[in-house]
C-alpha cells in the first residue's frame, strides 16, 4: 500500500544549482518559460553510465500538471522539494515520503507525491558495494580484505528533476532505496555472482600463463585479481579478455 508523508519545509531553490548541468531561468528566482528542464546531476552514487537516468516523459508531464493547477495559490517563483521513495523488488513504488519542501503547499506535495508514486524502479537496479563476508572468513591475498562481501547502498539520488511551468520553477530532487524484502533477494544475487567469480578467480590462479595470443597486451602472466573485480563489477560475467579461461582459443 502507498503511503505519502508531509516533512518539515526546508532550503532554498539556488541549493545545487552551481552543480546541476543544466540552463535555468536568469536570476534563480525571476518567472520563467512554460518549458520544463529534465536534469541528471553530474554526481551521483551511481557509476556511468548508469548515472544517466532520465525520467519518464509521462512522470515529467505529469508533475508539470501539478505545478500548473497549483501555481496561482504559490507566493513566490522558485522552490524545490526532496522526495524519499521505497520500492519493491519488481519495482513498484510502496512508499513515498517527503523530506523537505519550500512550497508549503499541502495538496501540490500530495499531487507530487502521487505522480512519484507511479515511478517503476526495480530494486534490482539499485547499486550494490562490498561490505559483509559471504564465505567462511576466506580472504583476498593481497589485501588481505574478506572475500565476497556484499552491501545495498541505503538510498539512490536521482534527478534532481527541473520542472518550469506557469511561471514556476520547481527542482524535485529523489532518493529511492529498497524494501527490506527486495534488500534481501538483492544480496542473494550478488552473493551468486560472486560465487561464480570466486570459482573462476581460483580458476584463474590455477593457470596464471598467459597463452602466447594474448601476450603482447596483457603480459605473460593474467592479472586474476584485477580479472575478479571486472567479474564482480560486471554482475559475474568474466572477462575473457585478458583473462581467458584454459582452452579458450584465440579470438579471430
Amino acid at each position: 500500500m502507498r503511503e505519502h508523508r508531509a516533512g518539515t519545509a526546508a532550503g532554498a531553490l539556488c541549493w545545487g544549482l552551481a552543480s546541476i548541468s543544466a540552463v535555468m531561468p536568469a536570476g534563480c528566482g525571476a518567472p520563467a518559460s512554460g518549458d520544463y528542464v529534465v536534469v541528471s546531476p553530474g554526481q551521483t552514487v551511481l557509476p556511468a553510465p548508469e548515472s544517466a537516468w532520465q525520467p519518464p516523459e509521462t512522470l515529467v508531464a505529469d508533475l508539470r500538471a501539478c505545478v500548473k493547477e497549483h501555481a496561482g495559490d504559490l507566493k513566490t517563483y522558485s522552490h524545490h522539494t526532496k522526495f524519499d521513495l521505497t520500492v519493491t523488488e519488481a519495482g513498484a513504488v510502496e512508499r513515498v515520503d517527503l523530506r523537505s519542501s519550500t512550497l508549503h503547499h499541502s495538496a501540490l506535495e500530495s499531487c507530487i507525491a502521487g505522480v512519484l508514486a507511479t515511478l517503476s524502479l526495480p530494486a534490482s537496479e539499485l547499486p550494490l558495494r562490498t561490505s559483509e563476508p559471504i564465505s567462511g572468513g576466506e580472504r583476498m591475498r593481497s589485501e588481505g580484505q574478506p572475500l565476497g562481501v556484499v552491501q545495498v547502498i541505503a538510498g539512490v539520488a536521482l534527478g534532481p528533476i527541473i520542472i518550469v511551468a506557469a511561471g514556476v520553477t520547481l527542482g524535485v530532487a529523489i532518493v529511492v532505496a529498497a524494501t527490506e524484502e527486495a534488500i534481501e533477494a538483492a544480496k542473494r544475487r550478488r552473493r551468486k555472482q560472486e560465487e561464480v567469480c570466486t570459482d573462476l578467480w581460483m580458476e584463474c590462479t590455477a593457470s596464471r600463463d598467459q597463452p602466447e595470443w594474448n601476450r603482447e597486451k596483457f603480459g605473460d602472466t593474467k592479472d586474476c585479481q584485477s580479472c575478479r573485480w571486472e567479474c564482480e563489477r560486471y554482475k559475474g560475467v568474466w572477462p575473457q579478455y585478458k583473462c581467458p579461461r584454459p582452452g579458450t582459443n584465440a579470438p579471430n
